[in-house]
């Protein structure tokens, strides 16, 4: 994901999935959501070291914002 328009995308589908199926996200309202939202920004890099990607959590993304989003669907 290198765009705004793939961002975007991204946001799209991901409004999809929990209108399909909101009992398979973790944190499935607002207040839950967002603290998964900052315990996952919090602990990103972490998260790519484990992943062996070469990213830096300091200069952020597109993709990157992506995966705080996902992350924050079900980090607790």
């Amino acid at each position: 994901m290198s765009s705004r328009k793939d961002f975007l995308n991204f946001l799209d589908n991901l409004i999809k999935d929990y209108e399909k199926s909101p009992e398979a996200w973790d944190n499935n309202n607002l207040q839950d959501f967002l603290d998964g939202f900052y315990l996952f920004a919090k602990s990103m890099q972490n998260y790519y070291d484990n992943m062996h990607e070469n990213v830096d959590a300091d200069d952020i993304s597109w993709k990157m914002l992506a995966d705080m989003l996902l992350g924050a669907k079900v980090c607790q």
